[in-house]
């Protein structure tokens, strides 16, 4: 069975969009995973090494999960890392 110019475009979109489509919920939970891992790294070094690089490793992080929980809708949590967002930068320039 031949495909026209049509029928094989239709399908190389429809091919184009589920792929898409699988794409991103990976990445949302790939940005998830390292924000996690991102957060206990600031830990360890905000309490071992440096102060300001930890906080700094610590607002990058937390920055990752975002997408995750606005398309989970997870509201709580999003207001959770906001307030702790704010409580790490004050941090940074507070001494």
């Amino acid at each position: 069975m031949a495909l026209g110019s049509m029928g094989e475009t239709l399908l190389r979109r429809s091919t184009q969009a589920r792929i898409r489509r699988n794409r991103l919920p990976r990445m949302r939970v790939a940005l998830r995973i390292a924000s996690n891992i991102g957060l206990i790294v600031g830990q360890c070094v905000l309490l071992f090494v440096s102060r300001d690089v930890g906080l700094g490793i610590i607002i990058c992080s937390s920055l990752l999960s975002v997408p995750f929980f606005l398309k989970e809708r997870m509201i709580d949590v999003l207001l959770l890392v906001a307030f702790m967002q704010v409580v790490n930068i004050v941090g940074l320039f507070v001494r």
